[in-house]
């Protein structure tokens, strides 16, 4: 009787489990496109989510802490939306939520756009340091 028990939680909390991982955000649908990361030598960005918002686009990710300790006042991403040529549409910035700790290590963003991606459209997310991007240079 108790292995039985035992059983049907675990079946109920995998269950439950599952339901969670299969809408993370609340039921939006994450968008599939092409993203390209630009890490810098303070920054290492790992893949955005990309997140079917009201109106738009939302992009969240997270960025830890490559090498010497980023300025916190200045450290971001910048997230672009680019066209099928690569031509720069848009841009928007978000801060990393998480770096204040002194011990912590990576951070976390999220951008929310009003941007409506093509089929060929693609999004660059680069490591941004006073509020522009720096790629390996910094």
């Amino acid at each position: 009787m108790i292995r039985s028990l035992s059983a049907l939680a675990s079946v109920l909390v995998l269950a439950s489990a599952g339901t969670a991982f299969a809408a993370p955000y609340g039921g939006a649908s994450q968008v599939s496109a092409p993203v390209n990361l630009e890490s810098s030598r303070q920054l290492s960005l790992r893949h955005p989510d990309l997140v079917a918002a009201s109106g738009g686009l939302q992009v969240q990710g997270m960025a830890c802490v490559a090498g010497l300790r980023p300025n916190r006042g200045k450290a971001g991403v910048l997230v672009q939306h680019l066209g099928s040529n690569g031509q720069v549409l848009d841009t928007a910035s978000a801060h990393l939520a998480g770096l204040r700790d002194r011990n912590a290590r990576c951070g976390v963003y999220s951008a929310r756009t009003d941007w409506q991606l093509a089929p060929a459209d693609s999004v660059k997310v680069c490591a941004a340091h006073a509020g522009s991007c720096v790629g390996g240079a910094d």
